[in-house]
């Protein structure tokens, strides 16, 4: 190897680049399939008007490049953010694609891959996305603005607060040197497994900068992931809203989170073992067969059953609701409570993470067993370290 090797590679990755074929995005739709060099005309606004894609990728083993200066842009400049939509670059079921250079705007999500393995976003600006216009003011929080994390097995997090870029049931994806700023969520990894995310900057956003649902044995470090948060009035009310630098939930296991900036979010980093783990579902689901299997008349011999024990309020339904009644009924077999032992957010290492001055907590983690909290900076967080 000699000096002049490092210019050599760079001179030759520079020379494949421009031997890239070349595709004008200036409709919906665009179909690519190849690897290729992405151009937008300037100050093009391009709806994605059927919900499927402006960009739609239909291949496996390709590049798809961002020219400099390239734009995709949804929504027309003006237009309040809680009314983008659509998507800019839609992925499903292709393996080994790198999306490079890509600049995303004004869409309801910028990025959403679905079953894409071994996917690499790098260098890629998907700002200003679509996010919420927050009731909240400086004097009175509005109740509506807290977020409800605890369900995404339907897609709820795409599909009720959007994202910059999302990623679901993919494994050895690859993030990195990516900014997500000024939208609601920055990156949401939906049963990603194996992967990497790292030196990006997901930054004031307005919910969760990362979150995770089902997702194992990833590496999330040195990212920069400060000021994710609402639900905050210096002085009036600190509440977090149940936004996060980094979010958690629902079975997360074996994970690295290190060396990352996530200060002054909501929860600077935000675990909840989900409501699987803790037998929510199971029990949603035998109260459902009970209801259908005692029917009114059931549920009313029941109450009546339970007055002689428990007192008469038991026979007013206004008082004692028909779940508490059927509550009462459900027995949990030896098989499930084993079933459901010692599930949440187990063995993540969260090691020398900067998680300060959070309007609520430096970090929350319920339910999880396994977990190693190990050299992280936590300073002036309103509520707890």
């Amino acid at each position: 190897m000699t000096a002049d090797m490092p210019l050599l590679i760079t001179v030759c990755l520079m020379a494949a680049n421009q031997g890239l074929p070349t595709v004008t995005v200036e409709s919906d739709d665009t179909a690519i399939s190849q690897s290729c060099r992405v151009v937008v005309p300037a100050k093009t606004v391009i709806a994605d008007t059927n919900g499927d894609g402006v960009i739609q990728i239909g291949a496996s083993d390709i590049v798809v490049e961002f020219a400099e200066g390239a734009v995709l842009r949804g929504s027309p400049q003006g237009t309040r953010p809680d009314e983008y939509k659509g998507y800019g670059i839609r992925l499903n079921g292709h393996a080994n694609v790198t999306v490079r250079n890509a600049r995303i705007s004004g869409y309801w999500c910028g990025l959403w891959a679905t079953k894409a393995d071994g996917l690499t976003v790098e260098d890629a600006d998907a700002s200003d996305n679509r996010r919420a216009y927050l009731k909240s003011t400086p004097v009175a929080e509005d109740g509506s603005d807290w977020l409800w994390p605890h369900v995404n097995d339907e897609n709820e997090w795409l599909r009720n607060y959007a994202a910059g870029i999302y990623i679901e049931d993919s494994e050895r994806v690859t993030v990195r040197r990516c900014r997500i700023w000024h939208g609601q969520n920055g990156l949401c990894l939906d049963r990603v497994n194996d992967s990497k995310v790292y030196d990006n900057d997901f930054s004031f956003n307005s919910g969760w900068g990362v979150a995770m649902w089902r997702s194992s044995r990833n590496v999330i470090s040195r990212n920069a992931i400060d000021f994710c948060v609402r639900g905050y009035s210096h002085g009036v009310y600190n509440r977090g809203q149940d936004s996060a630098g980094i979010l958690v939930f629902e079975q997360n296991n074996n994970n690295v989170i290190a060396e990352n900036s996530a200060t002054h979010g909501g929860d600077c980093f935000f675990g909840f073992a989900g409501r699987e783990a803790l037998g929510d579902i199971w029990w949603e689901h035998e109260r459902g067969r009970l209801r259908k299997e005692l029917g009114p008349r059931g549920i009313k011999e029941s109450r009546e059953r339970l007055a002689e024990e428990l007192g008469t309020d038991w026979l007013d339904p206004e008082k004692v609701h028909d779940d508490r009644v059927i509550d009462k009924l459900i027995v949990v077999p030896p098989e499930v409570v084993k079933q459901h032992e010692r599930r949440g957010n187990n063995n993540n290492l969260l090691v020398n993470n900067d998680l300060s001055y959070a309007p609520a907590h430096g970090i929350e983690m319920t339910f999880s067993f396994g977990n190693r909290f190990i050299g992280n900076r936590m300073v002036e967080n309103a509520i707890c370290g």
